[in-house]
């Protein structure tokens, strides 16, 4: 679920991932190719809505200039460091409406795979801190991208790291503990950006680096935790018995990484003659794996990378994933956008232009809620550094300064894509302001600003009482604001009470009445001199309350 101006939606994630900044060019990969916004143009028309952005420490901390040679196709970001072209990412990303989501993907971007498989480095495990590896380089690069990226409303958490497969779960071991370590690290994190989500993903088989330090506790005949046939990031089955418990409630994300026989064809249960009903099989598995250890936990889930060649028993192993996905309405992040991926290939072909067609197919049925919508009526807050030099009325890429009559007043100021989006958020109402969606190229949508159905669009055209209207009512209006509904009936007619509201900025008005009568009263209640107090539209009015 989502939340956004005192409102919460299901919200599906459809993410892709784009590597490349977590390696040794401090980029994402494909730059050389095509520019920035195209890939950012071809992932919204491929149906996204997110990115999942791999990183490295030593790069976030050292932030070097990228060579120029990573970007022949894209003039503009040379001569740039790291961190100034992931802003320009988030930032192009979010005119685009896509979220990011940033993830520690590596501790050194010359080092893959990592030898211990822990989110520490060798020489920051001992002495311990407070009871655990002291890691402070993975802490300092989190720190560092929460102050930077917070205020960029599109980037909507962080990774903590990436396939811890030497770690534990729940095993009280302070130098293999990912439990705790990561609820120490999303603690942290949080202190910086509290709206932030905390993406947590699965350990390996859970025995730990050293495999003597499996935990001797039986469960039915396994080790709490141990999972022999897990891919790296996938076992969460230690959440049987711990969970990561962060000081923000609702921000824990769990995240397990699932891959097909393409990419590990010895786990046994790919082997067709073990299982010739496989992949019918494949369900089980992920229900032992993540999925029923989540449900049990009441957790929330991610899927932060799957995906394969998509050729033969692979292919069916991805058709079956993808049912899975949408028979427990799992969000996901696809791997890959870059198709120099060596075990699963792209989405992108060699060329880094054209889509792979059956890929393409098996990703479209994959819901993905449009994110413009979540900023609807946010309410405008205090500039931000980045919005700090704006004078009344200006804006960057980024920001828009609400005016104000009291000089003396703190600075108010909205995201830039919440400008001309057909809803009044600044209190001077410049946000809307005709000049400001021509500067912008923008046309506000007609939506209602509150009612029973506040920020959604308006059904237009529609027919009430008899009537066609093209454009928002006064007829029986509330309060004297022009309304319409949100929904229809299959006449075309506003039919459910609950289905209407007040018409924003962006609306055209009918300014004559259209009817000679008034509708539908508010039930008969009067005012002391008998009067009645309002006109209501006439619909269906809401079902009264059960029977205590």
């Amino acid at each position: 679920h989502a939340s956004g101006a005192s409102r919460e939606v299901r919200f599906a994630l459809k993410g892709i991932n784009w590597f490349g900044a977590e390696g040794k060019g401090a980029v994402v990969d494909g730059l050389w190719a095509r520019p920035l916004g195209s890939y950012l143009d071809e992932i919204a028309r491929l149906g996204f809505n997110a990115i999942r952005l791999p990183l490295a420490v030593d790069n976030v901390l050292d932030n070097p200039e990228v060579d120029r040679w990573s970007l022949t196709a894209d003039d503009r970001l040379r001569g740039l460091r790291s961190l100034d072209i992931v802003e320009r990412l988030v930032a192009e990303a979010s005119a685009r409406g896509l979220l990011v989501l940033l993830d520690m993907h590596r501790l050194r971007a010359a080092v893959w795979p990592d030898p211990r498989g822990l989110w520490y480095e060798a020489d920051e495990g001992r002495p311990l801190e407070h009871g655990r590896p002291r890691a402070f380089r993975l802490r300092a690069a989190w720190r560092l991208l929460a102050h930077r990226f917070c205020s960029h409303w599109n980037v909507v958490g962080a990774d903590l790291f990436n396939e811890p497969w030497g770690a534990t779960w729940g095993s009280g071991r302070a130098d293999t503990d990912w439990a705790a370590a990561a609820e120490a690290l999303g603690d942290e994190v949080l202190a910086e950006c509290a709206r932030w989500l905390i993406f947590i993903e699965g350990v390996g088989d859970g025995k730990g680096a050293d495999s003597r330090e499996v935990e001797s506790k039986e469960t039915n005949g396994r080790s709490e935790g141990v999972c022999e046939l897990c891919f790296w990031g996938e076992n969460l089955i230690g959440l049987n018995r711990t969970q990561v418990e962060l000081s923000v409630a609702g921000r824990a994300v769990y995240s397990p990484h699932v891959y097909g026989p393409a990419t590990d064809p010895r786990m046994y249960y790919f082997d067709s003659a073990a299982f010739p009903s496989f992949p019918a099989n494949m369900p089980q598995v992920w229900r032992q794996h993540w999925l029923e250890p989540a449900r049990q936990a009441g957790a929330t889930l991610v899927v932060g990378e799957w995906g394969g060649r998509y050729t033969g028993r692979d292919r069916m192993w991805g058709n079956a994933m993808r049912q899975m996905l949408l028979d427990h309405r799992l969000s996901s992040f696809f791997w890959a956008l870059n198709p120099n991926s060596g075990d699963t290939g792209g989405l992108l072909k060699d060329d880094w232009r054209s889509p792979e067609a059956e890929k393409r197919a098996l990703l479209a049925p994959l819901p993905s809620t449009p994110t413009r919508p979540l900023l609807d009526g946010l309410e405008a807050f205090a500039c931000p550094r980045a919005g700090a030099t704006l004078q009344p009325h200006e804006h960057n890429l980024r920001f828009f300064r609400c005016g104000s009559d009291q000089p003396d007043a703190p600075p108010l100021c909205i995201h830039l894509q919440q400008a001309c989006n057909g809803v009044h958020e600044c209190p001077d109402m410049s946000d809307e302001r005709r000049s400001l969606c021509r500067e912008l190229s923008r046309s506000p949508p007609c939506v209602t600003a509150t009612g029973s159905g506040p920020y959604r669009r308006c059904a237009l055209p529609f027919v009430y009482r008899g009537e066609r209207f093209n454009a928002c009512s006064l007829d029986d209006t509330v309060g004297g604001m022009p309304w319409c509904p949100t929904a229809l009936n299959e006449a075309g007619a506003y039919a459910a009470y609950s289905d209407w509201g007040e018409c924003g900025p962006g609306c055209d008005v009918e300014e004559d009445r259209r009817l000679s009568t008034d509708g539908c009263v508010d039930g008969g209640a009067t005012d002391s001199d008998g009067s009645i107090p309002w006109v209501l539209h006439c619909a269906p009015p809401p079902p009264p309350p059960p029977s205590p």
